[in-house]
């Protein structure tokens, strides 16, 4: 039986990177299929886990068995990595690098837990029973990772040390030891460490990383809530932020490659070895931390090129309402208009066809116009702190609105047209004088909607 295998010193970490250059050459040059693939079916669903919305058991059991997947994989693969590292090194991967590795993989493990708890639509600061269950399942699990990221079985020579007939003894046998253990070591690594095995657990860390990026990071990169936009006035504020979101990336991004890192730190690496690994986290970092900083900020420049906007920030104070040829930007995805500096919104708003984010939190608007329901991919609609008295029936015509929330207004009543929002799994009512016995009916005609109050 012929086995196909590379050389052991070939086997690095080609195929997980050429599979991440993949992933991210597909976010840059291919957004709308990764927005298929990737973006709506996992970003939706993790959104309102994040809310404690639900999202779905699917979500749920897809996070919990990617964890197991990525412990067996992870075993497999570290184990090989020591194998490689004892024979091109004599020694075994072990310090501080390791410990903070680890301690970033539990960070990453609390937040996937908790995330499944909720899709299950189970809440992680309510439930305190499934909550204790769930932080001693994950700390039995990382302790495991733990004894799986030391190499306990690794030689080091230079660990014999004195003068004299005696020490040199010990030295000669353990070199001979370490010489035994390398070359039954090598045997083992050729025989039972197959090529197969190897790259099986390298799709399968894909396979979690691309997950866990897009869950985590994507959510939270593609929230236009945290986005940095605004930063590019200061040289001192983009500098700051964007070394924040780099920590908060790299605590994220670093646990999934583990594997990788422990060969490139302990490894007897070439330079091109560790230049392709760090090429590798400075590409993907790049295109992970871009969409931070993705958007307009000025709404004369946007009016006068209206094709190439899609994200619209607004904090100028002297901006009292939208204007009405706002209807000029078709490909407006996001609009986000906080702090009190509008007070009107034109009837033209319904003619942003593409709009799916508005956010005009803490202003001054105390009408919605009703073209508001002619927009048709809205999803999420921030009208929080605003002098709303009333909501027009049209809103009922968003069928695909996930989150409205008009908390903080002046509301008595709501339109009933608001039951036939099917897809809305969040409504915010918080601060409005409203009857009880209103939320109650709204809770029994909408059972799939998370009504806060």
């Amino acid at each position: 039986m012929i086995k196909w295998q590379l050389p052991v010193a070939n086997r690095r970490e080609t195929l997980f990177n050429g599979l991440i250059g993949l992933y991210m050459a597909t976010i840059v040059l291919f957004p709308e299929v990764y927005k298929e693939l990737f973006r709506e079916p996992l970003v939706s669903s993790s959104d309102l886990a994040f809310r404690k919305a639900g999202g779905g058991r699917a979500f749920g059991f897809l996070l919990i068995f990617m964890q197991i997947a990525e412990f067996i994989a992870l075993r497999w693969k570290t184990h090989v990595v020591f194998l490689r590292i004892r024979v091109t090194t004599g020694k075994r991967a072990e310090g501080f690098g390791l410990f903070f590795l680890w301690m970033f993989h539990c960070c990453t493990a609390v937040m996937l837990g908790i995330l499944a708890m909720q899709a299950f639509g189970m809440d992680f600061d309510k439930d305190q029973g499934w909550s204790t269950f769930l932080l001693f399942a994950i700390v039995i699990k990382e302790l495991f990772v733990l004894g799986i990221m030391i190499d306990v079985e690794g030689l080091d020579v230079d660990a014999e040390k004195g003068s004299g007939p005696m020490a040199a003894a010990r030295r000669l046998k353990a070199s001979v030891r370490k010489q035994m253990a390398i070359t039954e070591q090598t045997a083992v690594l050729q025989e039972h460490e197959s090529f197969w095995k190897e790259n099986i657990a390298d799709i399968v860390l894909f396979f979690f990383a691309a997950i866990t990026y897009t869950v985590f990071w994507e959510s939270q990169a593609y929230d236009p809530g945290s986005s940095l936009a605004s930063s590019r006035s200061s040289i001192g504020s983009l500098l700051v932020e964007g070394t924040g979101a780099l920590f908060l990336f790299s605590i994220l991004f670093l646990p999934l490659k583990v594997p990788w890192l422990i060969e490139l730190w302990y490894g007897k690496e070439p330079v091109r070895e560790k230049l392709a690994g760090f090429i590798s986290l400075v590409s993907v970092a790049f295109v992970a931390l871009v969409p931070l900083f993705d958007g307009a900020t000025n709404l004369e420049a946007a009016l006068a090129d209206p094709a190439r906007v899609t994200k619209l920030y607004l904090q100028d104070k002297n901006i009292s309402g939208l204007p009405q040829d706002i209807d000029s930007l078709k490909q407006l995805e996001v609009l986000y208009a906080k702090r009190g500096i509008i007070a009107t919104l034109p009837q033209e708003i319904g003619e942003l066809k593409s709009l799916r984010y508005l956010n005009l939190e803490a202003n001054r608007i105390s009408e919605l116009p009703r073209q508001i329901g002619a927009v048709p991919d809205l999803q999420y609609l921030y009208l929080r702190g605003n002098q709303l008295t009333n909501l027009p029936p049209e809103i009922g015509s968003l069928k695909r609105l996930r989150l409205l929330d008009v908390s903080n207004n002046r509301l008595r009543s709501v339109p009933s047209e608001i039951a036939e929002l099917q897809d809305l799994s969040e409504l915010v009512l918080t601060g409005n004088p409203l009857q009880k016995t209103l939320i109650e009916k709204l809770r029994k005609e909408m059972p799939r909607t998370k009504i806060v109050f």
